[in-house]
């Protein structure tokens, strides 16, 4: 990938968290072995929308709340008859996630500017991923949603990385699996990369993404060669 921006000009990163650094395979298994792998995308689309609802009506709720409130929902809706230990188990799942294969090895790379998690995630749900894996310890904070109780795209999230993190927006590289989350984090003045792992083209809102990467180690070549 060309750069579309000076390499030099970025102080720090920061990622999104799921889909992005982790992979939801535990979620759907877990659905697939209880109910049915159909719950598992549904569970996730309603987790989504829920957090643009709430954030619209102004009425935050965090992010564990609101994925149970999907599960039991879209649980519902499929007319699965889940009871409170399998509803447990199922949200257990979001705290077993694994990181993809290159995660690794991309961020020991990627050291030499200061890493951080911006996600809509809460950090007692974030923090227990990354320190399963000894994960925890290649980033300097989690920027969570949770401090502005509002979520992403909502501009005071992306904010995070200058009002909390105190790096000027426009030298944060904002790296997302989520086209959504790329136009939200440009919008509000990230540098913006998209991991695009699934080969979709960037969101057509724009604006359009500095960098795009197929997976973080393409991105650790461009910026750490």
């Amino acid at each position: 990938m060309a750069p579309a921006i000076e390499v030099a000009d970025l102080d720090a990163l920061a990622f999104d968290f799921y889909g992005t650094l982790v992979r939801l395979d535990r979620v759907v298994e877990r659905c697939a072995a209880l109910a049915t792998a159909e719950l598992a995308s549904r569970w996730r689309a309603r987790q989504i929308q829920y957090a643009l609802l709430v954030s619209l009506m102004g009425r935050y709720q965090d992010f564990w709340t609101l994925t149970e409130l999907a599960l039991r929902q879209v649980a519902r809706e499929l007319q699965l008859d889940l009871d409170a230990a399998q509803r447990t188990e199922l949200l257990q799942a979001w705290l077993d996630l694994e990181p993809f294969a290159e995660v690794r090895s991309a961020l020991e790379r990627l050291q030499t500017r200061p890493l951080f998690i911006l996600s809509n995630g809460t950090p007692g749900m974030i923090a227990p991923v990354l320190e399963r894996h000894g994960l925890r310890g290649f980033f300097r904070e989690i920027l969570s949603a949770e401090a502005v109780r509002i979520y992403k795209p909502a501009p005071a999230v992306y904010a995070l990385v200058e009002t909390q993190a105190g790096f000027r927006r426009d030298r944060v590289l904002f790296v997302s699996v989520n086209g959504w989350d790329v136009v939200g984090a440009a919008q509000a003045g990230l540098r913006t990369c998209y991991l695009n792992r699934t080969g979709l083209p960037p969101d057509p809102l724009g604006p359009e993404p500095d960098l795009t990467a197929s997976h973080l180690g393409e991105l650790a070549t461009t910026l750490a060669p």
